[in-house]
């Protein structure tokens, strides 16, 4: 699954009446009611869900990809009233479902709409294997709001594609690069990829035709390739079993022949390894960071607090101080107090010596210069 943002309509160009019912297309009301559905989930407070992933790690990948950004894309609907489109591949690279993209970047409400259409043609106990390229931050969004039923969600893995893997963090390809889990074997998700070069061609026609000419188009070219696809299927099927499994197999005992250590032993080490990598405490400094803003805040108060109360103190030592110099300073020494009191207080509502261990029984003033270093 992947969204597209070549394949754009400008707006001067205009419509004309429909004269063609698509078959590739989903009607834009389906995907529209999926859109509603989504912002209607939320306005809901989020689910309690054990996520395998930090929420830290998915929301670097979420800001690091163009397809996961709604608001990316908006000086592009000033010209374009169709900003792109999304397409839904088999196992086989063989296209089974487009969405037409009409809002500023790649909305969720394509990708949901897209899967949903696909849970309603196949069997019940079916289950899907989805690789897309931000597909750790929709399965969060699955996974935190109710936005498809849990038996749905329940029968869907999803992973990132194999390229676009090695853009997200390192806990995020844990889960979700197709390279490491079990099951996928080769396949790489970037089927799409080359979907999108057999429709290169269209991308000029498509920015000046009429509207529905447009959708025509798309629709009439995805017919003729997915035709093409499955005549050339056992030749597809024939390259892969001997390119992918035969060969990649060889060279994979190969190489564990080399290391000359048990497979158990690596399977331990490796699970170790995860685990560590995956711990909430692995991106600690994310969040220390935020939370630690305000307690920075007020050390950089308490240090110009500081600074002119040890002032005020030089010019009372040197002689005789006047009333007014000494209510200064007892009102600075006050004001100093209570920040002192205030930033003891926000550190120690950080938890630190509950969330890392390796700092139990280590005195508060090391604890906090470390962290403020």
């Amino acid at each position: 699954m992947d969204g597209n943002f070549h394949h754009r309509h400008r707006r001067s160009a205009g419509d004309c009446p429909l004269f063609y019912d698509p078959v590739y297309f989903l009607p834009k009301s389906q995907v529209n009611d999926v859109g509603q559905r989504i912002d209607t989930a939320r306005k809901w407070p989020l689910r309690q869900c054990n996520m395998s992933v930090p929420d830290e790690a998915i929301d670097q990948c979420e800001n690091s990809y163009e397809a996961a950004n709604g608001k990316k894309q908006k000086a592009a609907m000033e010209s374009f009233d169709d900003t792109g489109i999304m397409a839904l591949i088999c196992h086989h690279d063989i296209p089974l479902f487009f969405a037409n993209i009409d809002t500023p970047g790649e909305q969720q409400k394509y990708s949901v709409a897209l899967t949903e259409h696909l849970f309603s043609l196949i069997p019940l106990e079916a289950n899907v294997v989805i690789l897309y390229d931000v597909g750790c931050v929709l399965a969060r969004s699955l996974m935190k709001y109710d936005i498809l039923s849990p038996n749905l969600t329940s029968r869907i893995q999803f992973t990132t594609t194999a390229m676009h893997a090695y853009g997200h963090e390192w806990a995020c390809q844990l889960i979700y690069n197709p390279r490491i889990i079990k099951g996928l074997g080769l396949s790489d998700g970037e089927g799409m990829e080359r979907l999108w070069s057999r429709f290169i061609r269209l991308i000029g026609i498509e920015h000046s035709s009429l509207h529905q000419c447009r959708i025509w188009l798309i629709d009439r070219h995805a017919a003729s390739v997915a035709k093409d696809m499955v005549i050339d299927l056992s030749d597809w099927l024939r390259h892969h079993l001997k390119k992918g499994i035969q060969e990649q197999a060889s060279a994979t005992q190969e190489v564990l022949d080399q290391c000359e250590l048990d497979v158990s032993e690596l399977w331990k080490q490796w699970s170790n390894q995860r685990a560590t990598q995956l711990s909430t405490r692995a991106y600690a400094p994310a969040w220390l960071k935020k939370e630690l803003n305000i307690v920075l805040a007020l050390q950089t108060e308490l240090d110009g607090s500081e600074r002119a109360l040890q002032g005020v103190r030089v010019i009372v030592e040197k002689g005789p101080a006047s009333q007014c110099s000494l209510d200064a300073l007892a009102s600075l020494e006050h004001g100093h107090d209570w920040l002192l009191h205030k930033v003891d207080t926000l550190y120690s509502l950080l938890n630190i010596q509950d969330r890392f261990l390796e700092l139990d029984g280590m005195s508060f003033e090391f604890v906090q210069t470390l962290l403020l270093t």
